[in-house]
């Protein structure tokens, strides 16, 4: 489910849903803590990259 639902921001965010894609990102993310831990790579990288779409790169 996790990798469903990330694959479908990564879409969002191609076709320029970016409000929608973060929504998707920022959901996923507590359930990715919980499965990893919320200092690990996965958190961290999905940081990352929700940080990167608010500022709009």
């Amino acid at each position: 489910m996790l990798e469903t639902r990330f694959v479908i921001a990564q879409m969002l965010a191609a076709a320029a849903r970016t409000d929608e894609a973060l929504t998707e990102l920022e959901a996923i993310r507590p359930l990715l803590a919980d499965a990893f831990g919320p200092e690990s790579t996965q958190v961290r990288n999905l940081n990352r990259q929700i940080e990167r779409m608010r500022e709009g790169g």
